[in-house]
């Protein structure tokens, strides 16, 4: 990442990738995917504890070299998108989030098998609201 300009009350976050750094699309099949924000208090002040899951279907060797990529990458932030279309942004590159997947073939369904998706992890900031 090159620059990160924090959200204000008039605007959202503005993120400026450096050469070599790309945003990543991940399909995830309709209903399985969401977000959760979790505020809590510390002695060192307000933390939130977020996590965006989601179930991601199929399996193919460029799939799960595209995954091991993202899980080799260190710093995450992810781009939200609700079910009413609001885009939220968690994570900062001061306090970035970490990607995780499972593959499951689920045996007793053919067919069905792919990857359960998770970015989670915690920032002092709530996650601001993305353009």
């Amino acid at each position: 990442m090159l620059s990160y300009q924090r959200p204000t009350k008039t605007s959202a976050p503005v993120i400026t990738l450096r050469d070599g750094s790309s945003w990543c699309r991940i399909y995830t099949t309709p209903g399985t995917l969401y977000y959760r924000e979790v505020p809590s208090r510390t002695d060192n002040g307000r933390l939130y504890t977020y996590e965006v899951k989601g179930w991601s279907p199929d399996d193919n060797p460029e799939k799960g070299m595209a995954l091991d990529t993202l899980l080799a990458t260190e710093r995450v932030l992810v781009r939200f998108c609700d079910n009413k279309g609001l885009q939220r942004l968690a994570g900062t590159p001061d306090e970035f989030l970490l990607f995780s997947y499972e593959f499951d073939t689920q045996s007793d369904v053919p067919d069905q098998r792919g990857y359960t998706i998770t970015v989670s992890g915690s920032t002092t900031t709530r996650a601001p609201y993305a353009a």
